[in-house]
């Protein structure tokens, strides 16, 4: 799953020294497309600044362009980028996203606190962050855009990403082709909105990497017309909650959705 796990390691002389900053754990520069974790476990620090544990670097904007995006240079930023049914209620009016979602970026809870030597947020304490892997594994998941991808947190975060540039080698434009696969990160214990830019595909994956059973996630997918949604877990086909247990066919609660 990508994971790197560092163990029983000590980090040592690593500081600001003749005009050079050593770094202990630095992630990747050359990686334009998305980064896995690092977990850390049964380390130690010696002679070492606080400042110099871990360093996020910025990302290469020079990658957004239509050379490699496919005419969509999503980097995220500006509330514009939005999908648009994300913006409106389930009756149709328009909801004002900066009540609703006032925050940007990954979810996180009130004690994590930006490090500007790091570029990143520490938060003390908290453990269940993960890797949510959402694919789209339809037939023309390389051409079909479905970014910016919308995460939206119970506690009032919208994360926008983007998929991988393209990495095919052709003459002209029309052969570029770019998986719809994203990484997006997401904490145990909250429920998340996802809404994608263009029509949500007829098959669609989910993986949270590298967690087990106690770290549960309520995901919520946008579909923009009524249709049987079929789940499996572990290739498992998983019976709908609302489901009338007095019919052998499939057939759902009356429930209100409010």
């Amino acid at each position: 799953d990508g994971l790197m796990r560092i163990t029983n390691v000590t980090f040592g002389f690593f500081n600001d020294i003749c005009l050079r900053r050593d770094i202990a754990i630095q992630v990747s520069q050359n990686n334009d497309d998305g980064q896995h974790p690092v977990v850390t476990d049964h380390t130690s620090v010696y002679n070492t600044s606080s400042g110099n544990l871990v360093f996020n670097g910025r990302p290469n904007l020079g990658a957004v362009n239509p050379s490699d995006c496919v005419g969509d240079q999503a980097h995220g930023v500006g509330d514009y980028r939005i999908p648009t049914v994300a913006l409106a209620s389930a009756n149709g009016t328009l909801i004002n996203i900066n009540i609703s979602y006032p925050y940007r970026g990954i979810s996180r809870g009130p004690t994590c606190t930006y490090q500007p030597s790091y570029q990143m947020y520490l938060c003390r304490n908290t453990t269940d962050y993960r890797m949510l892997v959402i694919e789209s594994v339809d037939p023309d998941t390389e051409t079909r855009r479905l970014s910016p991808v919308a995460i939206m947190s119970d506690n009032g975060y919208i994360d926008l990403i983007n998929g991988p540039q393209d990495h095919g080698w052709c003459n002209g434009y029309t052969c570029q082709k770019r998986i719809s696969t994203f990484m997006a990160i997401v904490e145990g214990g909250h429920q998340y909105d996802i809404y994608l830019t263009s029509t949500t595909p007829n098959h669609i994956r989910f993986r949270l990497l590298n967690a087990d059973s106690s770290i549960k996630t309520i995901l919520a997918l946008y579909y923009n017309s009524l249709q049987q949604v079929d789940v499996y877990a572990n290739d498992a086909y998983i019976s709908p909650t609302n489901k009338a247990q007095n019919f052998t066919n499939l057939i759902l609660l009356d429930q209100s959705n409010g």
